[in-house]
């Protein structure tokens, strides 16, 4: 029986800091991607990394909301080529979907986004998505992908949520300032004092942080989505750990449903 996982890659995984895309990690992300496709899981992709893609091709430094969604629609089709040069060598299609917030909150334009997301995957394509900025400045404002991909995972009602960061999981400090920080392998209600454990430290093109990523998971566990926050590392293979191999990496966060 076929699965569903959402996949979130942040920008500072993707991307240098000149705006380069990271071609090896990407390139090897694809493959462990094409490996658990053939193990009956129905990919979906929640991508940042176009506007520091747009930055770096215009070589440009400015930081207003204009600016931004100018960088990111520049950004976006040299993300996706790269996304689509790597799967097809795998033999693997993808689309590019691009939503705002309203299309979750307007009931009709959820109920077409559900259906076409459905039909993306039931033809055995992968759906890449990111939020639309070109329209999108109150997103840019204060959205993030995160909290994008657990309204997809929620949607669907995914098995998985699983967002790769630059940290493998959740701390109870900051590991590169506290030596004694240590990290919470499961965590079975997110509440204040998980919520403390974080602030809002975040790179200088991406929207979000760890913050943010515990609202994703707080929002997929809210509807039955079981997440995992864990590492994004070249050659790790974290993704086929999780999925194949039923490994525990990072900090996992359970569904309340589904505590046993």
């Amino acid at each position: 029986m076929e699965k569903i996982a959402v996949i979130k890659l942040g920008t500072s995984l993707l991307t240098t800091d000149n705006g380069t895309i990271k071609i090896s990690f990407l390139g090897d992300l694809c493959e462990d991607i094409a490996v658990v496709k053939k193990a009956d899981w129905k990919i979906i992709i929640v991508s940042s990394g176009a506007m520091a893609s747009g930055k770096g091709c215009l070589k440009d430094d400015h930081h207003s909301i204009c600016e931004r969604s100018l960088f990111s629609v520049v950004g976006q089709p040299i993300l996706m080529n790269y996304y689509s040069e790597f799967l097809k060598i795998h033999g693997i299609k993808t689309a590019q979907c691009l939503l705002t917030w309203n299309n979750f909150e307007n009931q009709n334009e959820k109920v077409i986004l559900e259906r076409n997301l459905l039909k993306i995957l039931e033809n055995d394509i992968i759906p890449i998505i990111n939020e639309n900025d070109l329209i999108a400045e109150e997103e840019l404002r204060s959205g993030d992908n995160d909290t994008l991909a657990a309204k997809v995972a929620a949607l669907l009602q995914a098995d998985k949520l699983m967002i790769l960061s630059d940290v493998d999981g959740l701390y109870t400090d900051n590991p590169q300032q506290n030596p004694d920080a240590k990290k919470i392998e499961d965590v079975y209600k997110i509440n204040d004092k998980i919520f403390s454990y974080v602030g809002e430290k975040k790179s200088e093109n991406s929207l979000g942080g760890m913050k943010s990523k515990l609202r994703a998971a707080e929002i997929a566990g809210q509807n039955g989505v079981e997440t995992s926050i864990f590492k994004g590392v070249l050659g790790g293979h974290n993704i086929i750990k999780i999925l194949i191999e039923d490994k525990k990496v990072g900090t996992k966060f359970y569904p309340a449903n589904k505590i046993v």
